[in-house]
């Protein structure tokens, strides 16, 4: 109980910090100063360009032997960066095998600040993705850098297991 309660007060002490920190700097509860220009100024420092824009949803490209180029989209929204990471894989969701789900689970445990979803894309069947949502208050390009490089290696990493088990 009290591993929850901590992680909770947590969240909510983050959460209230940076909504008075927006309110002392005059920025309007909800919006933030930070957005689009942020990610931009991250790539900028780490050597990297946006390849890609979808309205709001930023895409960086990295080359990959699995599937060619795999895409990191990023929505700065509110306060919040969210970055997604997706598998060519998906399979009905009843029969996803056991060892699959178990490994996801495993690597979550394992990952730190990015975590494995399965989802529903239609028809019965599920996809997989990275997802990774982060507090753009205090974030650095090196973060931002390690998080995005951790998501491309890990997605990589589950394909090709995925394709060794003709699942993909």
């Amino acid at each position: 109980m009290g591993f929850f309660k901590d992680m909770a007060e947590g969240f909510a002490n983050g959460f209230m910090s940076s909504t008075v920190d927006g309110l002392r700097a005059g920025i309007p509860q909800g919006q933030s100063p930070m957005g689009p220009a942020l990610v931009e100024r991250f790539c900028r420092e780490v050597g990297w360009s946006v390849d890609e824009r979808q309205g709001e949803v930023m895409l960086l490209h990295f080359t990959d032997t699995v599937v060619g180029v795999r895409k990191v989209a990023i929505t700065p929204r509110n306060r919040l960066m969210s970055l997604r990471v997706w598998c060519p894989a998906f399979m009905n969701a009843r029969q996803i095998p056991n060892e699959v789900m178990g490994y996801l689970l495993l690597r979550n445990s394992e990952l730190g600040v990015v975590a494995w979803q399965v989802y529903d894309v239609g028809n019965g069947n599920a996809a997989f993705a990275l997802a990774s949502n982060m507090f753009m208050a205090g974030m650095d390009a090196l973060v931002f850098k390690h998080v995005c490089e951790t998501m491309v290696k890990e997605a990589k990493a589950f394909d090709e297991k995925m394709q060794a088990a003709g699942l993909l």
